[in-house]
């Protein structure tokens, strides 16, 4: 979507992923009956799961060395039509960058979502000038910069 451009780790949700979800109900998405059957703390616990599973994914980190995920903020990415993304923090736990460039080097299932890991502390977003070259960044990317400098 946002072709070579610096992005955050993400994906979504998987409404085949909850507990009473049935394979009839992809055809109905917009039906009542697709979601009466669901209970609100399951979509929550999905929607929490699914950042911590595409960080799995795409850069190798074991389910087992990252936080808890931690929502900041849902943003509108205008240039795609306002979609709404959530924007989460994680640690990995215990685990140093030359670690973690050893485990996304190592590939994992979805790598091919990255062409490479880039590394930045808190204190070079708050002196970088992304604002400038926010035609580098996805607009997730620029949000998770903003509200991370307003901390």
């Amino acid at each position: 979507e946002f072709c070579s451009m610096l992005d955050l780790p993400g994906g979504h949700a998987e409404p085949s992923e909850l507990p009473g979800w049935k394979r009839e109900y992809e055809e109905a998405m917009d039906s009542e009956e697709a979601f009466s059957s669901l209970r609100p703390h399951d979509i929550v616990n999905e929607i929490f799961d699914s950042i911590v599973q595409e960080v799995v994914a795409e850069l190798n980190i074991p389910r087992d060395r990252l936080s808890e995920p931690r929502l900041v903020a849902i943003i509108r990415q205008t240039p795609s039509f306002g979609r709404p993304s959530a924007i989460f923090t994680l640690e990995a736990v215990g685990m140093h960058e030359d670690e973690l460039r050893m485990m996304y080097d190592k590939g994992g299932e979805e790598q091919f979502e990255s062409l490479s890991i880039v590394f930045m502390s808190l204190a070079d977003i708050k002196s970088m000038r992304w604002q400038q070259n926010s035609d580098q960044f996805t607009p997730a990317a620029c949000s998770a910069f903003h509200i991370l400098t307003q901390r």
